[in-house]
């Protein structure tokens, strides 16, 4: 991802919202290239992580994953 400055683990999620594909402690970009990660197959979602989450979590390929959305209260 451009300007992280941090190594990523990305996840990506089919419509099922399970887990399809999964790249680790992907590097941050250089000063003026930035690595394009895609899935071998059909994805529908991408959830970008600190890297270590997917092995800290022991995520799998096919673990389903529930998506929460929360709303700010109004102020």
């Amino acid at each position: 991802m451009f300007e992280m400055k941090f190594p990523l683990d990305m996840i990506w999620f089919n419509s099922g919202r399970q887990a399809v594909f999964f790249e680790r402690n992907l590097p941050p970009c250089g000063p003026t290239v930035c690595q394009v990660f895609t899935p071998p197959g059909k994805a529908m979602y991408v959830l970008e992580v600190n890297a270590g989450f997917i092995a800290a979590h022991q995520i799998s390929l096919g673990d389903k994953f529930n998506f929460l959305i929360f709303a700010s209260p109004m102020a």
